[in-house]
């Protein structure tokens, strides 16, 4: 969904468990063939999203220069077994309402 257009922004769900189930599936099969995925936008320069994808296995995160510190800062305050817990709770999750929650507790 376009973010940015207010008929179906509310579509538009990074935390969903089918968006993140979805990410999964990519970095899996990507790290299968050899070839280390990255991502690119919104959700890279998001630090709970950033914790959670570096969980699901991903190496490479692109941002704005301006989110680097902030995804830095929460990157190097977990450990990468608390980031791997996180993201395998929030694949269970059956919301985005539900993994949002999870990260809040985790917090």
């Amino acid at each position: 969904a376009d973010r940015m257009n207010p008929a179906v922004a509310p579509y538009y769900q990074s935390f969903s468990p089918a968006m993140l189930q979805t990410l999964k599936l990519i970095i899996d099969g990507f790290g299968a063939a050899g070839t280390p995925p990255s991502v690119c936008g919104e959700m890279g320069g998001d630090p709970r999203a950033a914790q959670i994808l570096v969980g699901m296995g991903l190496r490479k995160l692109s941002m704005h220069g301006a989110a680097m510190a902030e995804v830095k800062a929460a990157l190097a305050s977990r450990s990468l077994a608390w980031m791997e817990k996180l993201a395998d709770d929030a694949l269970l999750c059956e919301t985005e309402a539900d993994v949002l929650t999870l990260i809040e507790n985790r917090a």
